[in-house]
């Protein structure tokens, strides 16, 4: 008896250091959030980086670049890395830094604030242990990653990240910093993570691969992979690849390239346009160069290439590359920045060098100059969409090169704007007045907003130079004196109060006489201050904007000069206005008046279905379905490209394209054949035709299709999910769930033997349903299953049934949920829905909470200031709790949308707005 009770003992010992080898270190994962344009994020590097790098055992640094305050080079090369994760921490300023997901947030300084949650990370265990192996063939990446868990863990989600270990900028923004590390490059899985399931003592595996990119450093590329709780923000593992030595890596002497052309800036019409790129080798030694390009910002329908990726430069020498690009139907100011990186290059710091060559459309005449941190100019461009004058107009970054490269004698207007919102100041300066005079001049259109001229002037710091060129442009320009800044904003302690006010316009006025709108209505979208001006008796401006009915304080004017220039004055910044409507029409009427109503030629595409629906398609085999092109407008419609989406399998295909032409009223015929390979539902592919219609500049038609067995021999079963997860429930409350299997056979299809098994005590989790005794072909049966907790804690079970179908003998579904104690859900009885960021360039997250403890319908759809739907984003069936879904609106136009949620019985609208 002795005997087996220290045999016992000896078998839990081992038990116990098996389970204890099982578990791994966890490491803190340090989420930085940085902008090389922010001074307060210079300041911190010189405490933040050393700690890092001298805590690598203990940490797993990601760095993301975001698009503010200002510019920055690694926002630009990939700026959706670092909006996703902004919006999943709803990060608002930077520096900021998260540890673990929740752990800590806040500003990386001081020390203090975090040093003692990393080392009470370090000293504690985690059931699961990633180990990453990254490896590279050419200019390909692999990275293999295995998650071993030693408990059991339902839908977390695997996020996967490349990082830059070290990167060199002469000038990456302009708070002087140049030493940037850890830099988030490119997410392997989706931003929001991959979804998956581990068992207790199970290993789980995934791949990935990626290409070197030309504005990274190959030898300094690692992989971040992290395990994170699906339901709240905390890490549950993370781990990295081996990093490079960082060494003294920051008093390396540096290697670089230079690149320049004869051709920098370029006028470029609907054809393709080959442009010479020289690089060249400044030093001692011979250098492998990893040349690419970085087309970020030119048009969907634009492309560009080079026709080398790897050259040797001989020391002191040169290569010459061809870059050419070509203009798809939209016009467009576009930038390509051509990257050569030194490879292979032993005892230096390769640094890349980048250079820009800019692109303007032959057709376009009104210039909308991007400047700093103002969003005006972008909200004007968008207000004109679907308009006459959208096609014709671009958004230009307004610097020295492109000032001086595309001047007054290629544009017909030009929009500036200044701002004061609350992302930041932006001054006018002495080259855009130059610029707006060389406009002026030549009998050309301005329009220019500037909210903070007058506080400037008023300032004793203010350079003398800087306050010349604002009196002469507003004196003899504007022919305007400033009356004085507005105060919109008071602060008393951390306590910002803000004051709304409204503008309006004079009556019978060209351009504001129907304009009233209310400014600062919003806490996310506000200026602290506005100008207001006189105007000098023998002036030939005209008052056009009021504040506050107030005559004798004018908001606005615009002048005719004698040579037929026109100029429009704002001393608010328009795109503060909530009023969409009020905010299109002022900049509508302002073109109108600058330059006319000529009379409109625009394509106009429809097409015969929204959907191609195939419907069930042997394996192997293959179908064919066409669709009719309409163009139902007055000029040519141009079709650019056919691309098929989303479309993993590779399953469909356009077997006879389009007309490249198609004339008024005309009309051509797509073919698109279906050939399944697997068995399964294809539901998520479409078609895009890229166009020339100025509002719908890609058209979308769905593909949907079944693939099914060549052969039937016998009942088959399908099972629409393997995972029920009852989320959130109050004890001695219930939720129902439906599991529906369908018999896709030829035969009936038996259910022999079902169960219902509960991993705690009780019969939390019960079928309340039986089938009947056998399911028809084509039929389907839904079983009901509930969870019934009587007890606070989380639950587990199985749901596990017996068919006749010789390929899904035993089938199971997992259910899983939580019980809280009474009362604590008593809150979320109601929907709510809420978008951010918006407004937004390319994507967005839509998120809405569901009530109640059963699944109800959702409906959830993007409509257009018409009223025409232009996306289905959510249909079906969503379960209880809160969801985000990420919406891509890049095919979209620039303009006023709405989202609207339909859930259960509920309607809720909101506005939103594409700014591209």
């Amino acid at each position: 008896m002795k005997r087996l009770f220290s045999l016992a003992m000896l078998l839990a010992i081992f038990a116990m250091i098996g389970t204890s080898q099982a578990d791994s270190p966890r490491k803190a994962l340090f989420e930085h959030f940085t902008n090389a344009s922010c001074p307060p994020c210079a300041s911190s590097a010189p405490t933040y980086y050393p700690y890092v790098k001298s805590n690598l055992d203990k940490i797993v640094p990601i760095s993301y670049h975001v698009n503010w305050p200002g510019s920055d080079v690694m926002n630009g090369q990939n700026p959706t890395v670092a909006s996703d994760m902004v919006t999943k921490y709803a990060v608002t300023g930077v520096p900021h830094l998260v540890v673990n997901g929740n752990a800590y947030k806040g500003n990386p300084i001081p020390l203090s604030g975090y040093e003692q949650i990393v080392n009470q990370i370090a000293g504690t265990t985690s059931p699961l242990t990633i180990t990453i192996d990254k490896t590279k063939n050419g200019i390909q990446n692999y990275a293999d990653i295995s998650v071993n868990s030693s408990a059991k863990y339902l839908g977390t989600n695997l996020r996967v990240l490349v990082v830059e270990a070290f990167h060199h900028y002469a000038q990456a923004g302009n708070n002087g910093e140049k030493e940037f590390y850890f830099i988030a490059r490119k997410f392997l899985t989706p931003s929001s993570g991959q979804t998956f399931n581990v068992n207790a003592n199970e290993t789980k595996n995934f791949s990935f691969s990626f290409d070197d990119n030309a504005n990274w450093n190959p030898t300094m590329l690692f992989v971040v992979a992290w395990v994170q709780n699906a339901s709240t923000p905390e890490i549950l593992q993370a781990g990295n690849s081996i990093i490079p030595d960082l060494t003294g890596i920051e008093n390396m002497a540096e290697a670089k390239f230079t690149i320049s052309s004869t051709s920098q800036a370029n006028k470029i019409g609907t054809e393709e346009l080959s442009r010479v790129v020289t690089i060249t080798n400044p030093n001692s030694f011979k250098m492998k160069a990893l040349i690419g390009v970085d087309v970020s910002t030119l048009p969907d329908d634009w492309s560009a290439y080079i026709d080398k990726t790897e050259a040797n430069v001989p020391a002191g020498g040169s290569i010459n590359v061809n870059l050419t690009v070509t203009a798809g139907e939209t016009s467009a100011f576009g930038t390509v920045n051509v990257t050569a990186i030194p490879m292979d290059v032993p005892g230096v710091l390769p640094v890349s060098a980048t250079f820009p060559m800019y692109y303007l459309s032959e057709a376009v005449k009104y210039a909308f100059f991007y400047t700093g941190t103002g969003l005006g100019t972008m909200y004007s461009q968008a207000a004109l969409t679907g308009t006459i004058y959208y096609e014709n107009s671009a958004v230009i970054p307004f610097t020295a090169a492109v000032a001086t490269a595309y001047t007054a004698d290629d544009f017909d207007v030009a929009f500036f704007s200044f701002t004061s919102t609350q992302n930041g100041i932006t001054y006018m300066q002495p080259a855009h007045i130059n610029y707006m005079k060389s406009m002026l001049a030549k009998g050309k259109n301005v329009f220019v907003s500037s909210d903070v001229s007058a506080n400037l002037m008023s300032l004793s710091q203010t350079p003398v130079e800087l306050k010349t060129a604002y009196t002469d442009f507003y004196n003899n320009e504007a022919e305007v004196s400033f009356g004085g800044a507005k105060t919109w904003s008071t602060t008393s302690g951390s306590t910002i109060t803000i004051h709304p006010f409204n503008v309006n316009g004079i009556d019978k006025d060209t351009i504001t006489g129907q304009f009233v709108a209310k400014f600062n209505s919003s806490n996310q979208l506000w200026t602290p201050y506005s100008d207001f001006f006189t105007i000098p008796g023998a002036s030939a401006a005209k008052q056009i904007g009021i504040y506050d009915g107030n005559f004798n304080e004018t908001a606005a004017i615009r002048v005719e000069k004698a040579n037929g220039a026109k100029l429009v004055v704002l001393g608010f910044p328009l795109e503060v206005t909530s009023d969409q409507y009020m905010k299109t029409t002022f900049v509508k009427n302002a073109m109108r008046w600058f330059v006319g109503e000529p009379e409109v030629f625009d394509a106009e595409i429809n097409v015969e279905t929204s959907t191609l629906e195939f419907a069930q398609v042997e394996i192997g085999k293959s179908k064919d379905l066409t669709f009719e092109v309409y163009n139902t407008g007055n000029a040519d419609l141009k079709i650019s490209k056919l691309e098929i989406n989303n479309d993993p399998d590779g399953v469909f295909e356009v077997v006879k394209e389009a007309d490249a032409v198609i004339a008024p009223d005309g009309t051509s015929t797509i073919t698109v054949r279906f050939s399944p390979t697997l068995e399964k539902s294809y539901s998520l592919s479409e078609i895009i035709i890229f166009n020339n219609d100025p509002v719908y500049k890609q058209e979308k038609v769905a593909l949907k299709g079944s693939g099914i067995a060549s052969v039937a021999t016998g009942p088959r079963l399908k099972l629409d999910v393997t995972l029920i997860n009852f989320n959130d429930l109050e004890e001695n409350k219930f939720a129902d769930r439906e599991v529906k299997i369908t018999n896709t056979g030829i035969a009936p299809l038996v259910i022999s033997e079902l169960s219902v098994s509960n991993d705690n005590p009780g019969e939390t989790f019960k079928l309340i349903s039986l089938p009947p005794s056998d399911i028809p072909p084509a039929a389907s049966f839904n079983f009901i299953l509930r969870f019934y907790p009587l007890a606070v804690g989380d639950f587990t079970g199985k749901f596990t049934f017996v068919t006749n179908d010789p390929d899904h003998f035993s089938s199971e579904v997992d259910l899983t949920g939580t019980a809280t104690a009474t009362g604590i859900l008593d809150n979320q009885i109601n929907s709510s829905l809420s978008v951010g960021p918006n407004p937004f360039i390319s994507n967005t997250n839509i998120k809405c909470f569901i009530p109640g403890y059963t699944n109800q319908d959702v409906n959830i759809s993007l409509v257009d200031a018409s009223g025409k739907q232009a996306a289905l984003i959510v249909n079906g069936a969503v379960a209880p709790g809160e969801h985000t879904f990420q919406f891509d609106g890049s095919y979209l136009p620039s303009g006023s949308y709405y989202v609207i949620a339909k859930i259960g019985s509920n309607t809720t609208t909101l506005p939103v707005a594409i700014v591209k």
